[in-house]
């Protein structure tokens, strides 16, 4: 018998996100995946990579659940061109988004992302 699934969100969602953050501030790979469940409301993925003129970047990848549209991740951008001073590439549709930023050590990005993830969790109803 099938279970009707629900997305995660609130608080549960809220406190995953926060986890998954203090979890990536541990590590030395630099590879950040918030709310990766598949019954979430959303994820975030954050890796080291190249652009495509060679040149090293952070990608920073959201997506969101199909069932939950109370939430455009376009509206992340200008919470993103704030905290890296406008130093970004990106963009995308209101259930996935996908933005390149300068190069920062995994400290200073943290630190820069804070306000972007606080945003995210304060839109999320």
């Amino acid at each position: 018998m099938c279970h009707l699934k629900h997305p995660i969100s609130g608080e549960t969602w809220v406190d995953n996100l926060d986890r998954a953050i203090s979890l990536v501030g541990e590590k030395e790979n630099f590879l950040f995946c918030g709310g990766i469940d598949p019954d979430s409301v959303g994820s975030v993925v954050c890796y080291n990579g190249k652009n495509a003129e060679g040149e090293d970047c952070i990608f920073i990848k959201l997506r969101r659940s199909a069932e939950y549209d109370s939430f455009d991740l376009r509206e992340v951008e200008d919470p993103i061109k704030k905290a890296f001073d406008g130093c970004y590439v990106g963009g995308g549709h209101s259930g996935a988004a996908s933005y390149r930023v300068a190069s920062h050590d995994e400290k200073e990005f943290f630190l820069r992302f804070q306000p972007v993830a606080d945003f995210i969790k304060s839109s999320i109803k």
